[in-house]
């Protein structure tokens, strides 16, 4: 507060009385009158600075950002109160089931590798490039990755940038992506959930923080247990429960979310009409990256192999809104189709770009303002920060308006109907509660209302703009 109110040269509270307190000296301690000018003078430096910061805000056109911001502050802290509630039962049952099935792939890879220690860098850098021949991958700028060593590097990004041609190369790859996978979630959520049940009664806490992300999305942080509540596997939902014996755990999803936001700041007639006739769009992805696999699938609706091609295409489909364009042949052949189909979504974020190259900085249609002073073109004719210019404006209205201001909604409305249910979480594009058996009704139509209409009425009071796309 202090460096505040001195930038916007207010003043600064009694340094003394702050010293003595960080001293740990008690407040009785010190004179009355000193303490309760401190304190005055701490509650009037609040007032005036907000006060100031308010008229920059309204004079930069941020107030509407500011305004929607503060609906959700409650909401966020009511939830963060609950928590979310883990099943015991399962908990302990998928932990056993993750750890043994670990313990089956690191005996795989011992087998596999001749025992090398897959933690030691040199070990692990002598078998992928030595014994299994693999080309040395290259960063985007065409260098070796490296370890901060000097040694090939073998962490993550370096086994994904690997290419596999041979059956033991292939084979390599699987397996560790395998146990990554597993050592995973087991150490990043498991293990904490377990120690959650067994130790805490089984409740999850977590800070939801509006000033992380730099598109405003919500991020968490774990109170009682370093975990995350936005990044959470999907295989991990099934393991939280209703509290209440009876209750349903229910999550409201704003299907398309990104993309549907991308196709309504562009105004993009092909990504309207392919909403309009409800397009399968990741059915598209898999006939292009995955043509062979897909066509011998395609028409069979019940076939496992059909659903999983379409959900190896979901990575890919929205991939050019964040300016992806890098990838496999195939993956590039799709990425053009879509910009060149998409050609409204296209031109706007070339507009985009073109802004920031000449600004270093986008206003957005709500009136945030990112910045990009750094942006250069480089001497390959490729522009720096093009991936986040392409993607902040579209995902900050996505997640950090449209959900959000539904979520107020709903929240205000089980209020208003003086609902035993809760809201839990809200991860990204959608909303999590706990509702009671009887009020499942009453609770659809309230939080369906409020995702799909009355958001669209509050953009258009707070932001005066008129969404077209449903």
């Amino acid at each position: 507060l202090n460096s505040c109110a001195a930038r916007h040269g207010l003043g600064a509270k009694d340094n003394s009385v702050s010293a003595c307190i960080k001293a740990g000296i008690p407040v009785d301690y010190l004179p009355k009158g000193r303490v309760v000018h401190y304190c005055d003078t701490d509650v009037l430096l609040t007032r005036d600075l907000w006060l100031l910061q308010r008229a920059s805000l309204q004079e930069k056109g941020l107030l509407p950002v500011m305004y929607t911001r503060c609906l959700l502050t409650p909401v966020l802290e009511d939830m963060e109160r609950h928590g979310m509630a883990l099943d015991t039962k399962r908990v302990s049952r998928v932990y056993h089931t993750y750890n043994t099935k670990l313990s089956e792939l690191l005996r795989e890879f011992e087998e596999f590798s001749g025992g090398i220690n897959p933690k030691s860098p040199q070990q692990m850098a002598e078998f992928v490039y030595g014994t299994l021949r693999f080309p040395q991958p290259k960063d985007y700028s065409g260098r070796p990755m490296l370890t901060p060593g000097g040694i090939a590097s073998t962490d993550a990004d370096a086994i994904a940038a690997l290419v596999p041609k041979t059956k033991k190369q292939h084979h390599f790859k699987q397996l560790r992506g395998e146990i990554s996978k597993y050592q995973e979630t087991v150490s990043k959520y498991l293990r904490k959930m377990k120690d959650c049940v067994e130790q805490d009664g089984g409740i999850l806490y977590a800070n939801l923080n509006q000033t992380i992300a730099r598109t405003h999305r919500l991020t968490s942080t774990g109170s009682n247990y370093p975990l995350q509540f936005q990044n959470m596997q999907r295989d991990l939902k099934p393991l939280f429960v209703a509290r209440n014996e009876g209750w349903y755990v229910v999550e409201v999803d704003q299907a398309q979310l990104e993309y549907r936001s991308a196709v309504e700041l562009a105004k993009d007639a092909a990504g309207i009409e392919d909403i309009r006739n409800k397009v399968d769009s990741h059915s598209i992805t898999a006939s292009i990256i995955f043509k062979d696999a897909w066509d011998l699938v395609k028409d069979d609706k019940n076939n496992p192999e059909r659903k999983k091609i379409r959900t190896a295409a979901k990575a890919h489909s929205f991939k050019p809104l964040y300016g992806g364009q890098s990838g496999t042949p195939e993956q590039r052949e799709y990425y053009e189709f879509f910009l060149n189909k998409h050609e409204g979504i296209r031109l706007l974020q070339d507009s985009w770009i073109e802004q920031v190259m000449d600004t270093g900085q986008l206003r957005t249609i709500t009136g945030l303002i990112f910045y990009w002073p750094d942006t250069k073109m480089t001497k390959t004719g490729y522009i720096t920060n093009t991936t986040s210019i392409c993607n902040y404006p579209n995902q900050m209205f996505a997640t950090a308006d449209i959900v959000p201001i539904g979520l107020v909604y709903t929240w205000h409305l089980m209020r208003a109907n003086e609902m035993k249910s809760f809201l839990t979480n809200t991860v990204h594009d959608s909303q999590i509660a706990e509702v009671a058996r009887e009020e499942m009704e009453l609770y659809e139509k309230i939080a369906v209302q409020s995702q799909e209409t009355y958001v669209v009425e509050c953009i258009k009071k707070v932001y005066n703009y008129t969404m077209t796309v449903p």
